[in-house]
């Protein structure tokens, strides 16, 4: 089940007014705490695996800070961020001109087009049947990679289910993770509000 335009015009809205608010460096204008709180999810994102010399997708890159997250640790790896709100690739170009930023549907990629997908904070936009169009996107974002995927999703055990966020059961989205690939590992120690999963082939 895929994105209505409806649900990308929602996006856009959000994270145009967002923007403005905020700013292009602020970690709030992509709904983080700050930019601890973002430091500490790309943490445990990034412990799927070692990125040398690796091709990575970012899947919802946002305004790119993953891309220099990546950077502190790594200098030989081929980023490509990726990003349904044209406002925030525009941005991301902006701040990280050396890095490649695209507005694209994960849909149009072949499967095993990475080394490695990553998504933070993509998953966590209240949309009509969001649990189905999430399952998908992750069942997509999995057969994308040739050897793993790192997600994260808010955990409704600390973190509020309302009309714009969506909250998470992180045992039903582990067990859903099983049904797709039998390597699956969840991280959830760093942060109550917040779980990672890690999917390996």
């Amino acid at each position: 089940m895929k994105f209505s335009d409806q649900d990308k015009t929602r996006l856009r809205d959000y994270y145009i007014k967002s923007l403005k608010t905020y700013g292009i460096n602020s970690a709030k204008a992509l709904n983080w705490a700050g930019e601890e709180s973002q430091l500490i999810r790309f943490q445990a994102l990034t412990g799927v695996g070692d990125f040398d010399k690796k091709s990575i997708l970012d899947v919802g890159s946002g305004l790119g800070d993953l891309y220099r997250f990546l950077n502190l640790s790594y200098r030989d790896f081929d980023y490509l961020g990726i990003d349904a709100v044209p406002e925030l690739v525009e941005k991301a170009k902006i701040k990280y001109p050396e890095a490649k930023f695209l507005v694209f549907d994960i849909f149009n990629f072949e499967s095993g087009s990475f080394d490695y997908v990553l998504s933070s904070g993509a998953l966590s936009f209240k949309v009509p049947n969001h649990k189905e169009k999430y399952f998908e996107m992750i069942k997509k974002m999995f057969s994308l990679s040739k050897l793993g995927l790192a997600f994260n999703m808010l955990d409704a055990k600390g973190h509020i289910d309302d009309e714009l966020f969506a909250a998470y059961d992180s045992k039903e989205v582990t067990e859903f993770c099983r049904t797709v690939t039998p390597k699956v590992e969840l991280i959830n120690t760093y942060s109550p509000q917040d779980f990672t999963i890690y999917m390996y082939k």
